[in-house]
C-alpha cells in the first residue's frame, strides 16, 4: 500500500514537471523568433536597412543668373583678356553688334477643338566684329517672346569663335569649360577654363557691357 502511494506521488510530480517544461519552452520561442527577426533586420549597430540606405538631402543648387534684355538694345562693346600660366596675357577689345533671328515653335493643339498655338522665339547673337579668324567670336542666347530676360547658362547660351581665335593667336586650346558667370550694372561676364595642347592652363575672361 505504501509502494503505490509513493508511485502515485511520484507520478504527479513527473507531470508537473513536464506541464512546466511545456509552458516555459512556449514562453522562450517567440523571443528566439523575435531575436532572429532583429538579427536579419539590422546590423552589428541596430541600425535597419532603411536607415543604412538613407541619402543625405540633396545641396540647393545656386539661384541661375539672368540678364535683363534691354542690355542688348544699346550700343555693345567687347572685351576679351587671356591669362595662361606659361606666358603673357592676351588682352583685346572689340565693337559689338547684336543680331536677332526669329524662330517658330509650333505646339500641337491639346484636342480638336483648340487651336494651334505658336510661340515666337528668338536667336540672339552678340558678334564680336574685330575679333575673327575668319569667323568673328559670338555669344549666342536662346530668348524667350515672353521672357524679358536671357539666361547665362549653358543651356541658354553658347559661345562660337573663340577656340578659333585663340588659335589665329599661336595658343591651341581643348574644350572650353563654363566656370563661372556674373551679371554686370551694364552687361555680364564669362569666365572659361582651358588647356592648352602643351598643357598650359588658360583662363578666359569674356565681357560685353554697354559702351
Amino acid at each position: 500500500m505504501e509502494v503505490k502511494q509513493n508511485y502515485r506521488g511520484f507520478r504527479g510530480v513527473l507531470m508537473v514537471s513536464t506541464v512546466s517544461l511545456a509552458l516555459l519552452a512556449g514562453c522562450q520561442a517567440p523571443a528566439q523568433e523575435g531575436g532572429a527577426l532583429l538579427n536579419a533586420n539590422a546590423d552589428s549597430t541596430g541600425a535597419s536597412p532603411a536607415a543604412r540606405t538613407a541619402s543625405p538631402a540633396p545641396i540647393a543648387s545656386p539661384a541661375p543668373v539672368r540678364v535683363s534684355r534691354v542690355i542688348f538694345e544699346k550700343p555693345l562693346q567687347a572685351a576679351v583678356r587671356v591669362v595662361s600660366s606659361a606666358g603673357e596675357p592676351i588682352i583685346e577689345s572689340s565693337s559689338v553688334s547684336w543680331m536677332e533671328t526669329p524662330v517658330e515653335v509650333s505646339v500641337p493643339p491639346s484636342n480638336g477643338d483648340q487651336p494651334v498655338v505658336v510661340f515666337h522665339d528668338t536667336i540672339g547673337c552678340a558678334t564680336l566684329d574685330e575679333l575673327a579668324a575668319p569667323d568673328p567670336v559670338q555669344v549666342c542666347f536662346k530668348l524667350m517672346g515672353d521672357v524679358s530676360s536671357a539666361g547665362l547658362n549653358e543651356k541658354e547660351m553658347w559661345v562660337t569663335g573663340l577656340r578659333e581665335w585663340l588659335r589665329d593667336r599661336g595658343t591651341d586650346v581643348g574644350e572650353l569649360r563654363l566656370r563661372s558667370v556674373q551679371r554686370e550694372d551694364s552687361g555680364f561676364a564669362l569666365v572659361y577654363d582651358a588647356a592648352t595642347s602643351a598643357g598650359a592652363a588658360l583662363s578666359i575672361e569674356l565681357r560685353v557691357f554697354n559702351s
